[in-house]
Order: structure tokens, then sequence, then C-alpha cells
């Protein structure tokens, strides 16, 4: 299987453009979705899928431009990507991490601009960062990697 294929259908399902059927696996309608890393790094599962075109977007592009801005404007979560699970993060983020109890509280890990030269860096940032992450929970918060 050429590599021109796998990418025309990877654009496509990214696009929203397909939904696909690996053989004995539930369908892909989604990039983010179980199964994809396989549907692509496989041979035999690519060979076996069955791509069929994308159903109607039930929501319509108004209606999904709407729920994106209300997303954006009264979550506070920018939508760089306007796809189902990205809509569906945001919102669950959004909810999740309002009131006086907030479930889920955004953590900077500080990891932008960060050059790493040798092993020892790594393993400085690892441990910050697993420090970081378990003073959120020992605190009770919940912790999801986006």
């Amino acid at each position: 299987m050429t590599a021109s294929r796998r990418s025309c259908v990877a654009g496509l399902l990214r696009a929203g453009g397909i939904r696909v059927q690996p053989e004995g696996s539930a369908e892909i309608t989604g990039f983010r979705e179980a199964g994809v890393r396989d549907l692509f790094e496989k041979d035999l599962v690519f060979k076996r899928a069955n791509i069929f075109p994308a159903g109607e977007d039930d929501i319509g592009v108004p209606a999904r431009n709407r729920i994106c801005q209300f997303v954006e404007e009264r979550l506070g979560h920018p939508l760089p990507d306007r796809e189902n699970t990205a809509i569906a993060d945001a919102t669950l983020d959004g909810f999740l991490s309002r009131g006086s109890a907030p479930l889920i509280r955004p953590v900077d890990l500080r990891l932008s601009s960060r050059e790493l030269t040798t092993e020892a860096d790594v393993e400085a940032l690892l441990a910050e960062i697993r420090a970081e992450l378990m003073a959120q929970i020992e605190a009770g918060s919940r912790v999801r990697i986006v």
C-alpha cells in the first residue's frame, strides 16, 4: 500500500469526509478514535478496512460555528480544531473547571521553550512534571492530560 493512499485516507478522515470500518472493529469517524493508529501502521488492517463516504453532518456548519463560539467565549477554551472530539473535550473541560471547587484545574507544566541537551536534563524535567502532577493529585484534583 503506498504512502500516498494512506495520506489521502488520513486527510479525508481528519476532514470528516469519510468513515472507515476496519475488519472486526468499530467504525472510525474521527482521527483521534481508538483503532486509528493500527489502521495506519498495520498493512493488513489498512488493506482489509472498508471506506465509506461520511454521512450528513447532523449538526451543520452554522450550528457548529455557534457551538464553537459558545465554548470559546463562555467557557474560555479556544478551539484550534473544530472536530467533534475537540469540541467535546473543550466543553467538558469548561464545565469541570467552573465553580468554587472545580474538578479540573489548568496546570502549567512550563514545557514551552525548554531545551534539553542531556539525559540528565530529561530526567530533571520528568521529575519536575511528576512532582507537579502528584501535588495536584494529593490536593484532590483530577489530572487529565490533553
